[in-house]
């Protein structure tokens, strides 16, 4: 198995998770298989860059993110990279909404 597809893989099954997504609803928003997914996840299929774009595009990330291997340490990390995840697909206006409740909370 490749270096490159076992990151990937697990990048996708990691944010798909984080955003609350099955295989049936990521599969749909990028256009592919619930199989596909599936199997991709489970590193049993290879990936074209294409397809790999198509998942990004409907996780609402950039491609690069499923590149990078992530592994959070604590349960803090894993949080805020969800929270990371799920402004990235935010209005400028909600974001300073977020902003303002953090400050909120010193």
């Amino acid at each position: 198995m490749s270096r490159i597809l076992h990151i990937t893989s697990q990048r996708v099954r990691e944010i798909r998770e984080l955003k609350g997504l099955s295989h049936e609803q990521l599969a749909s928003s990028a256009g592919l298989s619930r199989q596909f997914i599936k199997k991709f996840e489970d590193e049993q299929n290879n990936i074209s860059l294409k397809k790999l774009d198509d998942i990004a595009t409907a996780l609402n990330i950039e491609t690069s993110d499923l590149l990078q291997k992530n592994n959070p340490s604590t349960k803090e990390e894993l949080l805020i990279e969800q929270i990371v995840m799920l402004c990235k697909s935010k209005s400028e206006r909600d974001l300073k909404v977020v902003i303002a409740l953090l400050n909120a909370l010193d």
